[in-house]
């Protein structure tokens, strides 16, 4: 595929012809790039496709309205490749309007398989022997114009996921891997896209708020705002504004002297006149309203004992599972479905059959061993205490309880 494959789409005519491509296709490679570094909201700026042998660079800030493109992205007849699928995935969600089904991601695959590097650049070098240029990873994608040097890095990273995938589905064929991975793609594009919102609980999540008294805590809470605030206004990202480290110096130290703030938050000058009397009254009414900022929020309801208790059984009896069949624990019984077994507890196959996204492999293989454990799960006491001991343990190895390759848990999903 040479430059010359290299199509640009830049208005309304050209969307609908690139969906008259489309309607001849049975695969789809894609990519997105967004200016999430750059702006408070990120934008969709490129979308990047691969069909038929041809790379079309979609220029979403020129043509933001993608639907006649939109019926091919949820046709199951085909099939649409990704590499990392997550953040592509939602911001063609929520940008785009885009449903999706039948989709292959080879990064979650190559994770199936239990590869150790899991980066694009990675599998083209070890599949292909072509090293990708990233020089343009964290450009400003909503720059324009734009320069051969940066259609050739949009196009770099569809131009080999159609081959990839062939060559990692015949990995999944041989390793018997096809059936949960294809669950899990099924499942990553079922999940619903989420509107953004600013969480007002958010200044909590600051690396360091947990250290703060409870004045100090109010304090973060305020500068914190501010900072969103005035990122919104500017539309940059929030970090552009005022650093974390910086939150939690003026929130710790609380000054109101101006020269104390300026050195203190560490800004340019011209910044800090702007903001500076913001960042004073924000430190005074959190001083002044620190009663009402709780240090601690509430817990949520407690699960119950036995809930937990199988929860951490079938972690570490996947743990073991993983050493002895040398496969992933995604492949094993990925985080999702312990959690929704443990909250289910099912007594017989037929109750494991109605957990989402499990599938009869895992169920064939593993059924046994989960309900032996749902049935009658070890105190939780008893786990607590081997998982302390396992830990004691790896203090003194080279920190590693499992295969090469193989992460202790499923990286991919919240536990």
């Amino acid at each position: 595929m040479s430059s010359s494959d290299i199509v640009w789409i830049d208005n309304a005519a050209a969307v609908k012809k690139l969906a008259d491509v489309l309607s001849g296709v049975s695969e789809i490679c894609l990519d997105t790039e967004a200016d999430s570094m750059y702006r408070y909201r990120a934008r969709l700026c490129f979308l990047q496709i691969e069909a038929g042998g041809r790379i079309f660079l979609v220029d979403a800030l020129a043509v933001p309205e993608l639907a006649p493109i939109a019926s091919f992205m949820e046709d199951p007849s085909v099939t649409k490749v990704f590499h990392g699928a997550d953040f592509d995935l939602m911001i063609l969600k929520r940008k785009a309007g885009f449903r999706f089904a039948n989709i292959f991601d080879t990064m979650v695959a190559s994770q199936f398989l239990g590869r150790e590097a899991l980066g694009l650049a990675a599998l083209v070098s070890d599949n292909f022997g072509v090293t990708l240029d990233k020089t343009y990873q964290r450009f400003d994608w909503g720059k324009r114009p734009l320069y051969r040097e940066h259609l050739d890095y949009l196009s770099s990273d569809v131009r080999y996921l159609s081959e990839l995938r062939r060559r990692i589905e015949r990995d999944l064929q041989a390793e018997a891997l096809h059936e949960v991975a294809r669950i899990e793609f099924d499942r990553m594009a079922q999940v619903p896209m989420v509107e953004e919102s600013l969480d007002p609980e958010g200044f909590r999540r600051v690396k360091g708020a947990r250290d703060l008294d409870q004045v100090g805590l109010s304090v973060l809470r305020e500068v914190w705002h501010l900072r969103e605030s005035l990122a919104s206004e500017s539309d940059r990202p929030p970090f552009k504004v005022l650093g974390n480290d910086a939150l939690i110096a003026l929130s710790h130290q609380r000054p109101i002297d101006p020269a104390i703030i300026h050195r203190t938050a560490n800004v340019p000058a011209h910044v800090f006149d702007r903001i500076g009397a913001r960042l004073i009254q924000a430190i005074r009414t959190g001083e002044k309203n620190a009663h009402m900022v709780p240090l601690r929020l509430p817990l949520g309801p407690r699960l119950p004992d036995w809930q937990v208790a199988i929860g951490e059984a079938l972690r570490a009896w996947r743990r073991q599972r993983s050493e002895t069949d040398r496969r992933t624990p995604l492949a094993i019984l990925p985080n999702h479905a312990i959690d929704r077994i443990a909250a289910a507890r099912p007594v017989d196959t037929e109750g494991l059959r109605e957990i989402p996204w499990l599938g009869d492999d895992r169920i064939a293989r593993y059924a046994e061993d989960i309900l032996a454990i749902t049935k009658d799960p070890p105190p939780l006491e008893t786990l607590k205490r081997s998982r302390w001991r396992r830990k004691s343990s790896d203090a003194f190895d080279d920190g590693t309880d499992t295969l090469p390759g193989i992460d202790a848990g499923d990286s991919r999903e919240p536990s």
